[in-house]
């Protein structure tokens, strides 16, 4: 029997084949297309979310000036691809944020011919000005998204670099109107990864000051930019800013690192506010120091004889913001300022009280980073002065332009100055002085003319006050006073006055003539060498000084000296006005800056002297920079 041929399980067999090659063939076209276009979509996706991100990394910046506080900006560096049951998906995209420059001086921003008027333009006097600044660069690295931007931000500008062509995404702020803006970058970042991270900016410098500056027709305000892009496209960007004279290519514009140029913005004459800032990124940033001085306010700039004025200044750093913490010294040539040491507040701001007793005619106060005295230079930047104007007590009475005048003629009239020695005269500390009245520079009998009398001291008593002449012309007054010192007696009337400087010396009072005792340096709470210019760490520029010192009689002046190897390399008197008082953080230049290093010290001296000359003097070794010895310390002897 035979059986007729079957072949249904072969044709089983080869459907089951043909229906998995559609289905291999089917996963293949969705790995190969449907895998890389949905990734490519995502990757592009991500780069618009990122644009978005760092655009409020430059907003976090560009609104620095004015802050206290720094913010962070979150920043997704790379992305992820969903999850797939079957499919395969390459490694994640990442990407690499760092700054761009930062760690160069040559890329820096410049401007020049800019001119402030007062004590700020000790500063801002037209001369160039550079700040070292940088960029921020995000650089993707997908796998699908081809010829993604890089993503810059730079002079206060972001914008998308492609290879034939820059897209902005947040305009310039460097200049808006009469307004210029100049916000720095500093510091170190390099963050490469296919996850977020958190971006930290924060104020080095900064404050909501503003200083005016002006440029003329001869010689307007230039700015210099370190730049990645064209004087081109800088003439486009800037196109709608009234202000800008001209957009150039910088005549230095080779003297910078690749990729950069340099152009230079050319601003029309006027007036401009600058305001300026430093911005910390990643690490390494640097502070800033104090840079300046500038008087802020007067109360008055006439004053009276014996009146108070108040002085404010501030002490600034090179980007015009305030520093606090900084010793500004004061001194004047006429009357006294109290304190002589003030310390900035937060504000930057110190306030002196300047005293006019003794004072007369125009008044110099001088005050300085450093400490004043001679050599004293009112232009230099760490240097201020402030002049006022006092009247004498005649000119603020009313008088003057009467017919008669008066003269001294007891003490003489020769260079109306009169020492006297109260130990010996008759009544030991008291002494009478005569004036006569003068008709056309001639002495006159002029009776029953009122006279006042004026002494500029609280401290010497005078009797009476205000008398009238006698038959033969004449007025006294009797003086008393009980400690050394030079003090002036006006007699006013009859639209006339004199003046007598009467000196003393040798009073009889307990702690004057007579005085042997000392007086006692209570404490030195701290005697250093340092290094304020950060020059060298082993190199002191400055010694800083904390003395308190005491004495029952009166006190007349700390005399200060640092030596090394027998030369002098810094002096300087301060003057205590006779009471006990303290010093803090009193500074002197030295010159030539000591090396403390290795074996290497210098010597301190400070001699504390009374009104009676006593003195007592005491010595310190300094052999380590940045450091304080103290008055326990073995290397510390008074005598």
């Amino acid at each position: 029997m035979e059986f007729r041929a079957d072949e249904r399980a072969q044709a089983i067999q080869i459907g089951a084949v043909l229906l998995f090659a559609v289905l291999v063939i089917a996963f293949s076209l969705y790995q190969a297309f449907v895998v890389p276009n949905q990734n490519e979509q995502i990757e592009m996706d991500h780069s618009v979310e990122v644009q978005q991100q760092l655009q409020d990394l430059r907003n976090a910046i560009v609104s620095m000036p004015g802050r206290t506080s720094g913010t962070g900006t979150t920043i997704s560096l790379g992305t992820s691809y969903p999850a797939r049951i079957i499919a395969l998906n390459p490694a994640p995209p990442s990407g690499r944020l760092s700054t761009d420059g930062t760690a160069d001086p040559r890329v820096n921003l410049t401007i020049t011919n800019a001119t402030a008027v007062g004590e700020t333009g000790d500063v801002w006097n037209g001369s160039t000005r550079s700040y070292n600044t940088g960029g921020i660069v995000y650089e993707p690295n997908y796998n699908r998204y081809r010829d993604p931007p890089t993503t810059i931000y730079e002079n206060s500008l972001l914008y998308n670099s492609f290879d034939n062509a820059d897209l902005t995404l947040a305009g310039q702020s460097l200049l808006s109107g009469n307004r210029i803006s100049l916000v720095t970058l500093n510091g170190s970042l390099s963050r490469s990864s296919s996850a977020s991270t958190t971006v930290d900016t924060r104020p080095i410098t900064s404050s909501d000051r503003t200083v005016l500056v002006a440029g003329n027709a001869t010689s307007p305000i230039t700015l210099n930019l370190t730049t990645r892009l064209s004087a081109s496209r800088w003439t486009t960007l800037l196109e709608d800013e009234a202000s800008v004279d001209t957009v150039t290519p910088a005549p230095n514009a080779d003297a910078v690192p690749g990729p950069f140029t340099r152009v230079q913005v050319t601003l029309d004459p006027g007036q401009y506010r600058l305001q300026m800032a430093k911005v910390g990124v990643g690490t390494g940033a640097t502070q800033e120091s104090a840079s300046y001085l500038t008087d802020v306010s007067l109360s008055d700039e006439t004053i009276t004889w014996g009146e108070n004025a108040t002085v404010v200044l501030e002490v600034r750093d090179a980007y015009n913001n305030p520093q606090s913490g900084i010793t500004v010294n004061g001194s004047a040539n006429q009357g006294s300022i109290h304190p002589s040491l003030m310390t900035s507040d937060s504000d930057g701001r110190v306030a002196f009280t300047y005293n006019s007793t003794g004072a007369n005619g125009s008044t110099d106060l001088n005050f300085s980073l450093d400490a004043t005295g001679s050599g004293f230079d009112a232009s230099t930047p760490e240097n201020g002065s402030v002049t006022v104007e006092v009247t004498s007590p005649l000119q603020s009475g009313g008088g003057g332009g009467g017919p008669f005048d008066l003269e001294w003629t007891d003490p003489g009239t020769a260079d109306y100055t009169y020492e006297f020695n109260l130990t010996e005269s008759p009544n030991a500390n008291e002494r009478t002085f005569t004036v006569q009245t003068l008709l056309e520079n001639e002495l006159a009998n002029i009776r029953d003319l009122e006279v006042d009398f004026v002494v500029d001291d609280p401290d010497v008593d005078i009797s009476p006050s205000d008398t009238f002449t006698d038959e033969g012309g004449e007025a006294t007054v009797d003086f008393s006073a009980d400690r050394n010192k030079t003090v002036k007696l006006w007699a006013i009337g009859g639209g006339g006055s004199d003046l007598v400087n009467v000196t003393i010396i040798n009073t009889t009072s307990e702690g004057f003539a007579g005085d042997t005792t000392p007086p006692s340096i209570m404490n030195w709470t701290g005697v250093g060498a340092y290094d304020r210019g950060d020059t060298n760490q082993n190199s002191a520029d400055v010694a800083e000084f904390d003395v308190g010192v005491s004495d029952d009689a009166s006190l007349d002046r700390l005399e200060l000296t640092v030596t090394d190897g027998g030369n002098t390399i810094g002096q300087d008197t301060v003057n205590l006005s006779g009471s006990s008082d303290q010093i803090n953080a009193y500074e002197i230049s030295l010159n030539p800056a000591p090396n403390l290093s290795g074996n290497n010290q210098i010597e301190v001296t400070i001699t504390a002297v009374d009104a009676s000359g006593n003195s007592m003097t005491c010595t310190g070794i300094i052999d380590t920079i940045n450091s304080n010895i103290t008055k326990g310390d073995g290397d510390f002897q008074c005598s």
